[in-house]
């Protein structure tokens, strides 16, 4: 369930960022740290899970 939801909270990012470069024709780099920082937390919290017995 904790995967999914950060899978949302990726997705969201990504499509605020889409957002902002359709805007302003630039990539905020403090969004896509953001997505950066989500994606890291989710891979360690999904492994954490799939690898503990």
């Amino acid at each position: 369930m904790t995967a999914n939801i950060l899978f949302l909270l990726v997705c969201v990012e990504l499509f605020r960022l889409l957002i902002i470069y359709w805007q302003e024709q630039r990539v905020s780099i403090g969004v896509a740290v953001e997505v950066c920082i989500v994606l890291v937390l989710r891979e360690v919290i999904v492994r954490g899970v799939l690898e503990s017995p």
